[in-house]
Protein backbone atom coordinates (compact mmCIF):
# COMPACT_ATOMS: atom_id res chain seq x y z
CA UNK A 1 0.00 0.00 0.00
CA UNK A 2 1.66 3.82 -1.32
CA UNK A 3 0.36 6.40 0.62
CA UNK A 4 0.60 9.72 -0.59
CA UNK A 5 -0.29 11.96 1.91
CA UNK A 6 -1.27 11.74 5.69
CA UNK A 7 -2.79 14.64 7.76
CA UNK A 8 -1.93 15.12 11.50
CA UNK A 9 -3.15 17.05 14.19
CA UNK A 10 -0.73 18.63 15.57
CA UNK A 11 -0.85 21.69 18.03
CA UNK A 12 0.79 25.20 17.60
CA UNK A 13 2.52 27.61 19.93
CA UNK A 14 -1.43 28.42 21.16
CA UNK A 15 -2.32 25.46 21.62
CA UNK A 16 -4.80 25.27 18.83
CA UNK A 17 -5.14 22.09 16.84
CA UNK A 18 -4.38 22.05 13.14
CA UNK A 19 -3.64 19.91 10.32
CA UNK A 20 -0.27 19.66 9.11
CA UNK A 21 -0.06 17.26 5.32
CA UNK A 22 2.75 14.87 5.00
CA UNK A 23 3.85 14.84 1.27
CA UNK A 24 5.62 11.58 1.19
CA UNK A 25 4.58 10.44 -1.88
CA UNK A 26 8.32 10.01 -3.47
CA UNK A 27 8.86 7.36 -0.82
CA UNK A 28 8.40 3.71 -1.83
CA UNK A 29 8.78 0.57 0.20
CA UNK A 30 11.74 -0.50 -1.30
CA UNK A 31 12.99 3.36 -1.66
CA UNK A 32 13.38 4.01 1.72
CA UNK A 33 15.81 3.19 4.87
CA UNK A 34 14.38 3.46 8.44
CA UNK A 35 15.88 3.58 11.71
CA UNK A 36 18.93 5.26 12.30
CA UNK A 37 21.49 2.32 11.38
CA UNK A 38 19.76 1.75 8.07
CA UNK A 39 20.01 5.13 7.45
CA UNK A 40 23.41 6.16 8.44
CA UNK A 41 24.60 3.23 6.04
CA UNK A 42 22.29 4.38 3.33
CA UNK A 43 23.71 8.64 3.90
CA UNK A 44 27.27 7.05 4.20
CA UNK A 45 26.93 4.98 0.92
CA UNK A 46 25.71 8.39 -1.17
CA UNK A 47 22.26 6.35 -1.48
CA UNK A 48 20.20 8.97 0.20
CA UNK A 49 18.88 11.80 -1.26
CA UNK A 50 16.42 13.00 1.36
CA UNK A 51 16.66 12.96 5.22
CA UNK A 52 13.61 12.90 7.59
CA UNK A 53 14.81 13.53 10.91
CA UNK A 54 12.45 12.92 13.46
CA UNK A 55 11.79 16.48 15.57
CA UNK A 56 11.78 14.83 18.80
CA UNK A 57 14.30 12.75 18.22
CA UNK A 58 17.18 12.15 21.24
CA UNK A 59 20.13 14.98 20.92
CA UNK A 60 22.52 12.11 19.92
CA UNK A 61 20.75 10.96 17.34
CA UNK A 62 20.46 14.49 15.78
CA UNK A 63 24.08 14.70 16.31
CA UNK A 64 25.38 12.00 14.05
CA UNK A 65 22.82 11.90 11.98
CA UNK A 66 23.39 15.92 11.17
CA UNK A 67 27.30 15.32 11.06
CA UNK A 68 27.06 11.80 8.29
CA UNK A 69 24.87 14.26 5.96
CA UNK A 70 27.42 17.40 6.39
CA UNK A 71 30.15 15.24 5.78
CA UNK A 72 28.10 13.70 2.81
CA UNK A 73 26.79 17.26 1.37
CA UNK A 74 22.99 16.43 1.81
CA UNK A 75 20.69 19.45 2.29
CA UNK A 76 17.25 18.31 2.20
CA UNK A 77 16.89 17.63 5.56
CA UNK A 78 13.41 17.82 7.22
CA UNK A 79 12.74 18.28 10.89
CA UNK A 80 8.94 18.97 11.23
CA UNK A 81 7.42 15.54 11.83
CA UNK A 82 7.48 13.47 15.20
CA UNK A 83 8.75 9.77 15.63
CA UNK A 84 5.56 8.75 15.54
CA UNK A 85 4.20 10.30 12.62
CA UNK A 86 7.64 8.83 10.73
CA UNK A 87 6.87 5.31 12.12
CA UNK A 88 3.36 5.64 11.24
CA UNK A 89 3.83 6.51 7.52
CA UNK A 90 6.33 3.92 7.77
CA UNK A 91 3.93 1.30 9.04
CA UNK A 92 5.63 0.17 11.94
CA UNK A 93 4.74 -0.24 15.13
CA UNK A 94 7.15 2.02 17.12
CA UNK A 95 8.77 5.35 16.21
CA UNK A 96 11.17 6.07 13.90
CA UNK A 97 14.01 8.70 14.61
CA UNK A 98 14.85 8.57 10.62
CA UNK A 99 13.58 7.82 7.82
CA UNK A 100 15.68 8.55 4.47
CA UNK A 101 14.65 8.44 1.30
CA UNK A 102 16.85 6.69 -1.30
CA UNK A 103 18.33 8.11 -4.53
Amino acid sequence: MHISEKTFSTRDSNRKTQKRKIDMSDIAPDGRAIGLKQSLKAIKSGSAEKVYLASDAAENIVDSVMDVCREMNISQIIREHTMAQLGEYAEIDVGAAVLVVLK
